[in-house]
């Protein structure tokens, strides 16, 4: 059985070193190695970056680190390469953190989701002050549509990895068909997370105001450390870029888990 692992994508920067705090963790729960990756525009760069790297994982295993690091240091591009060298490794997740530079290439909150559309693995995005503590809370925002939900049996896996309780939250819908809709979406969660044996409830908002501001006051009040969301662009509900973008920095500097869901069918769920 090949071993678990997971990738960080590396620039040497702040926040670069807390996402990597982050996995750190994150792998010692699951057992785990993490892949510091950093990638550089010329070949010629290749070999110093690695001895830096190298430099780090040194330090880090020096201070009693029990995680599995590995270097890996190649020409490329983290909106272009990061799914292949994820897909060479058989990784699990993607740990990275937002407002870094990877070699000339800024990952804002903007940037952060061309990485998210780039792969079909879960990403965990982190600020550079984002706190590395234990999860407890974990709030998962769903919409009225098919692929909002795709995130459960991720935000299942986090529950399950740090024993953490699950609040679903969405919006009461006025119209009937829209209600009806999330209604059965309620339900799927409810009967998926009771069969995972996750202890999960759902909190619904009236819609008045940024949907997103809502969840992150939510995540506030409910000290959550992690929000849980699918990405799904071609939706109508708020999952746009910017819904997400405002997630992935929000000023509580709670850390974000998202994949980017499929498209489904009518028959799909």
């Amino acid at each position: 059985m090949s071993t678990k692992s997971y990738i960080v994508p590396f620039d040497f920067t702040p926040v670069t070193l807390n996402a990597l705090k982050h996995g750190m963790r994150m792998a010692q729960k699951s057992s785990a190695q993490l892949v510091l990756l950093h990638l550089v525009n010329s070949e010629s760069k290749v070999e110093n970056k690695r001895k830096e790297l190298e430099q780090i994982i040194e330090a880090e295993n020096t201070n009693g680190n029990q995680v599995k690091l590995i270097a890996d240091v190649r020409v490329g591009s983290i909106f272009e390469d990061i799914n292949k060298v994820a897909l060479e490794y058989g990784s699990f997740k993607i740990i990275m953190g937002t407002h870094g530079a990877l070699g000339m290439q800024k990952i804002f909150g903007s940037n952060a989701i061309k990485v998210v559309k780039s792969t079909e693995l879960p990403i965990y995005i982190v600020q550079e002050s984002s706190e590395y503590e234990n999860i407890r809370n974990i709030i998962v925002p769903i919409d009225t549509s098919k692929e909002s939900i795709q995130i459960i049996p991720h935000a299942a896996d986090m529950a399950f990895l740090y024993g953490a309780k699950v609040i679903v939250v969405g919006e009461l819908q006025t119209d009937e068909t829209a209600s009806r809709q999330m209604q059965t979406r309620i339900k799927i969660i409810e009967d998926k997370f009771q069969s995972l044996g996750v202890d999960a409830s759902i909190k619904l908002f009236k819609q008045s105001g940024s949907y997103a501001k809502k969840i992150v006051a939510f995540a506030r009040e409910n000290d959550a450390q992690l929000i849980a969301t699918a990405y799904h662009s071609e939706s109508l509900i708020p999952v746009l870029d910017t819904f997400l973008q405002s997630l992935i920095m929000n000023e509580e500097k709670i850390p974000v888990i998202t994949i980017q869901s499929k498209e489904v069918s009518f028959a799909y769920y």
